[in-house]
């Protein structure tokens, strides 16, 4: 029964008045640290959850083993939204590759439905975001195809404009021809903001950049060999003339 249980049946590794950060040691020991972690398990106010991942998120324990599993566990199956957020940020600073299987693990949580709570939005924007976070930190993501397809998968059909964008975000991270295509698609999502992420993301993925035509872009990614040969550059000059549509320029 995993996490739920400990955080029913189990306060009394934390019960009686709320801890803060002050209430924690300063930690100068792996011992110390498991204590807390223990807290973030076990105590019955989520508060207390949250405050005690983020005390061993802010040490320099937070890429040990038993973090990571701590973390894990929490960013799955903790009750509380606040709480699981505070976990996957955490393992964005843990800076372990394993990282990112617990992240996936939430966005993707229709495959794990007997061990991963659904997530709200606020939560999956935050794995995304812990996601981009890990690549930026140099972690390499294992599988960069599984990161893609659920970053493109949310990007078309996430209900949240704020996923949206953070899920673009992620896949400039990500040189693949299907990050490529993804993007190229958000072009035309209804919502401005989901656009103009979409375009930076391929401008960063491609040293290109056509102003928002997603058909200028089919047309380019369809007639270019190597897509990725000058990412990371900044576009000196439009690749194609803006919009006409306009009728007095």
């Amino acid at each position: 029964m995993g996490l739920l249980f400990l955080v029913i049946l189990s306060p009394a590794g934390c019960s009686g008045a709320k801890k803060k950060f002050k209430d924690y040691p300063i930690l100068w020991s792996q011992q110390q640290a498991d204590a807390v972690l223990d807290d973030a398990i076990r105590c019955e106010y989520p508060d207390d959850r949250r405050h005690a991942i983020e005390y061993v998120a802010q040490s320099r324990f937070v890429g040990s083993d038993n973090a990571l599993k701590t973390l894990t566990e929490v960013v799955q199956r903790d009750p509380s939204r606040q709480v699981r957020i505070s976990a996957a940020r955490g393992l964005s600073q843990s800076r372990r590759p394993e990282a990112a299987t617990p992240l996936l693990n939430v966005l993707n949580h229709e495959m794990h439905s007997q061990d991963v709570l659904a997530p709200e939005a606020s939560l999956r924007r935050a794995c995304l975001e812990a996601l981009t976070q890990l690549h930026d930190n140099s972690v390499p993501l294992d599988d960069a195809t599984a990161v893609a397809q659920t970053a493109g998968r949310l990007l078309q059909k996430d209900p949240d404009r704020d996923v949206k964008i953070a899920a673009a975000q992620l896949l400039g991270r990500i040189k693949t021809r299907e990050s490529l295509e993804q993007l190229i698609t958000a072009l035309r999502d209804p919502a401005f903001a989901v656009n103009y992420q979409a375009e930076q993301s391929l401008i960063r993925l491609t040293g290109v950049t056509y102003h928002l035509d997603a058909k200028a872009w089919n047309d380019w990614l369809a007639n270019t060999s190597d897509p990725f040969a000058h990412s990371g550059e900044t576009p000196t000059s439009p690749q194609t003339p803006r919009s006409t549509w306009w009728p007095f320029r």
